[in-house]
């Protein structure tokens, strides 16, 4: 190979290595380099990786050996690191010296090219993968002691399709970037760190590529696009989401539960997805994690983090019924070193409707940075904001039978809405995040979210049933409501590894705060509702004068509080079965109409999960989750909270290092 050849296609081999004192710290841990000045190579270097190295340098197929039938045990292995933000190359270098793995990489690939680092316990394709975010790199293991680095490869076909990419690594906890449709590993369960397959619940996730494919832009399309998820749309502004026939009302944000106040629409349902890594949907009771809630599942929307180097989009898109959507996501390290880090992202959509005189804005913003203070400490800090602006918002929907029980039939755009209804809705957030790496491989992180959700409508619409013997006639429901929501939500939890009779399992101990006040005022209008204001249903285009309000009809003032703490444990009687015990004790206070609550509920969870081979796993848990009521008995007593309850048992598998993943029950 020519010396020009050599310098566009150098390697580099990562090794620990101590020799070679008079070189430079990246060619002392780079066991070969071919430039054009240098080539120095690591002494007992095994023939056949030097001949593969100088195949693929010459840019010919080198077939892969299998992995010794060791493999498993050594990915089963866990390293302590203590990796900063830094050039790719040297976090490389750095991971090489903790595991005494070589690493080949095209140095065309990693020129450039920062790393966020990684700090704590992980496995060596946790690792990588945690290394290697954000870089468009996949890593394949040759053996047991050496992977490789590479672009991922598209497979040609005649078939005019998106080629998939099959590699053997480990997804990282971001999907951004990773291609993959599955996710790498989730918390939002148990607060333990685990792979879908090792939750003994089912487990969803919608991850960034999927929501990219297929134009997810807000969470009623995720919701469409998630499994065993049914979506009722009440009228233009809000919607419904059901599991396993409950409502779902637990939404939380990285891991933090937030309640939703669903009869009023306020801002949960407004979630735009240019804010969001991915969605995770945990089917079942999830008390656990949760606290007050209901039986049917969990959402939690985790939002996308600063990237280590430059990245970024704008688009700009234009769809039928004048739908106009622009959007700017971009991130970098904001110092040389890599140590701080930001991004912004934003949405901009002006859109009309098959629906008569309806249209809407939405806006979304989203800010975020990260501060390494140390090699053991990262803050983060950041704030989002959503907010709607609908016009001519139809309230509600359109009745099936006449007075007489004849079908009512109206145009497919017809808008029982006023014209002036509308139903302004908003949603901003800030929130803040502590994280601390020990060397024992032990984690602590403490976090603090404040949100607010407010409303601010002015509605009317067609509600009666058209009355035939009056010419179709109909009446108008008229109505005002402000209000909003303010919520405070606080966590701080341990999590890490111990060892006990000789096996490593692992802990998570936690304590949690919320406080939800919600405060409104509602203004109805008498003198329209139920009376015949619209002179033929069929032919209503939304024009009736605004009613004058007056003063307020009602007040609304709510306050809840939760308390709790939490312990979740992993044991490993063996390397094929894990047993998961936790149980949480929430104090939990109602505020409503002058009415109190107060009640202490324990919430258990037992699962278990055993690996029948490296494809299967055989699962089973219970949970509970419950939530108080203020309503009362017919003597003047407030009623014990609504409990729900979880059985699940079945059988999870994954193929392709958890690239493709099914579940049956």
């Amino acid at each position: 190979m020519s010396s020009e050849g050599a310098k566009n296609n150098y390697f580099h081999l990562c090794m620990a290595n101590s020799a070679a004192p008079h070189m430079t710290p990246i060619i002392r841990d780079f066991c070969i380099m071919h430039d054009s000045s240098i080539t120095w190579r690591q002494p007992g270097l095994p023939s056949l990786l030097a001949l593969a190295i100088a195949l693929s340098s010459a840019g010919l197929p080198v077939p892969v050996q299998a992995q010794s039938a060791g493999s498993g045990q050594l990915e089963n292995r866990v390293y302590d690191f203590d990796i900063a933000a830094q050039p790719l190359d040297d976090a490389l270098a750095a991971f090489s010296r903790t595991t005494r793995i070589q690493v080949l990489v095209s140095g065309e690939l990693t020129r450039d090219v920062a790393s966020p680092g990684l700090q704590g316990s992980y496995g060596r394709s946790a690792a990588l993968s945690r290394l290697l975010a954000g870089s468009g790199l996949v890593s394949r293991f040759i053996d047991d002691n050496t992977v490789t680095l590479e672009k991922p490869v598209e497979l040609n076909s005649t078939i005019n399709l998106d080629a998939m990419t099959v590699v053997d690594n480990q997804l990282g906890t971001i999907t951004e970037n990773t291609k993959s449709y599955t996710p790498g590993t989730i918390a939002t369960a148990t607060r333990l760190v685990l792979t879908p397959r090792e939750t003994p619940q089912t487990v969803t996730v919608v991850t960034r590529q999927h929501m990219d494919d297929f134009n997810l832009t807000n969470i009623d399309k995720v919701m469409d696009h998630t499994p065993g998820i049914s979506r009722s749309t009440l009228d233009s502004e809000r919607s419904d989401y059901y599991a396993r026939g409950f409502a779902i009302t637990n939404f939380q944000y990285d891991g933090i539960p937030i309640q939703r106040n669903s009869a009023y629409s306020s801002g949960n349902t407004l979630s735009d997805m240019i804010v969001y890594d991915r969605v995770e949907v945990i089917k079942g009771a999830s008390g656990l994690t949760t606290g007050a809630g209901t039986p049917g599942a969990t959402l939690n929307l985790v939002r996308k983090k600063p990237t280590a180097y430059l990245s970024g989009h704008v688009t700009a898109e234009a769809g039928t019924w004048d739908n106009y959507r622009t959007e700017l996501d971009i991130g970098n390290a904001l110092n040389e070193s890599g140590t701080i880090r930001g991004r912004i992202a934003g949405s901009f959509q002006d859109k009309q409707s098959f629906q008569d005189h309806y249209k809407r804005i939405n806006k979304a913003y989203y800010g975020i940075m990260e501060f390494d203070l140390s090699p053991q400490d990262l803050l983060t800090m950041g704030f989002d904001y959503n907010k709607s602006i609908p016009t001519g918002s139809s309230w509600g929907g359109v009745p099936i039978f006449d007075s007489e029980g004849n079908r009512v039939h109206v145009s497919r755009s017809f808008n029982p809405g006023a014209s002036w209804s509308t139903w302004e809705q908003y949603s901003q957030s800030f929130f803040t995040q502590w994280d601390r790496h020990y060397d024992n491989g032990w984690i602590s992180r403490a976090y603090y979210t404040f949100q607010v959700n407010g409303y601010d409508a002015e509605l009317g619409s067609a509600w009666s049933v058209p009355d035939v013997a009056d010419g179709g006639s109909s009446g108008l429901s008229a109505g005002q409501y402000r209000g909003k929501t303010k919520s405070h939500a606080g966590e701080i939890y341990a999590s890490g590894p111990f060892e006990l009779f000789g096996r490593e399992h692992e802990l998570v101990l936690g304590v949690s705060y919320y406080r939800n006040h919600w405060k409104g005022k509602s203004w109805w209008d008498y003198t329209t509702s139920g009376t015949t204001a619209i002179p033929n249903y069929n032919q209503w285009k939304g024009e009736i004068q605004k009613p004058d309000w007056g003063s307020v009809s009602a007040r609304q003032d709510e306050l809840t509080q939760q308390r709790a703490a939490y312990a979740t444990f992993r044991f490993k009687p063996t390397d094929d079965l894990s047993l998961i015990l936790g149980t949480r004790v929430t104090n939990y206070h109602l505020t409503r109409d002058n009415n109190a609550r107060e009640t202490g509920e324990m919430t258990p969870f037992a699962g278990v999960v055993y690996d029948l081979n490296d494809n299967y796993s055989l699962y089973a848990s219970y949970t509970e989750i419950f939530m108080p009521t203020p309503n009362k008995d017919r003597s003047g007593k407030v009623l014990e909270p609504d409990k729900g309850d979880s059985y699940e048992a079945g059988i999870k598998g994954e193929w392709f290092n958890g690239r493709l993943k099914s579940r049956n029950l």
